[in-house]
């Protein structure tokens, strides 16, 4: 496919964004979401529509090819995420360390955080 240097940077953003997305709603709807928690139109929307409108703007709309080497740049993103939150509690563990997600919590379960960090980067 012909495409303009400008459209390769759409894709590999893409590729990125859109898994990330499906991941995160995932992740709130079943590991965050409490059935008593109030819930607005933010929190819908930053953790369901979003998802559903990149989905449909990138596969139906644009037509967003989707190539294994572009997995490499989702994975290097996703590894530097993980990373990043335990450097998050590396820097804040002795103040009032507050867990970018409660399942990456590194001080009160380090062995659940570890999981999930590598599940994310399989998933």
């Amino acid at each position: 496919i012909d495409a303009t240097p400008l459209e390769k940077a759409s894709w590999l953003l893409f590729t990125v964004v859109e898994p990330g997305e499906i991941l995160l709603t995932i992740v709130y709807w079943a590991l965050i979401y409490t059935p008593d928690s109030a819930q607005n139109i933010y929190t819908i929307c930053s953790h369901g529509v979003i998802a559903v409108v990149l989905t449909i703007d990138g596969w139906v709309v644009g037509q967003i090819p989707f190539r294994v080497t572009q997995f490499l740049f989702m994975f290097v993103c996703t590894g530097c995420y993980a990373v990043w939150s335990y450097i998050h509690f590396l820097i804040y563990k002795n103040d009032d360390y507050e867990p970018i997600y409660s399942f990456l919590n590194w001080k009160e379960n380090p062995s659940m955080a570890a999981i999930m960090a590598l599940a994310m980067l399989f998933i």
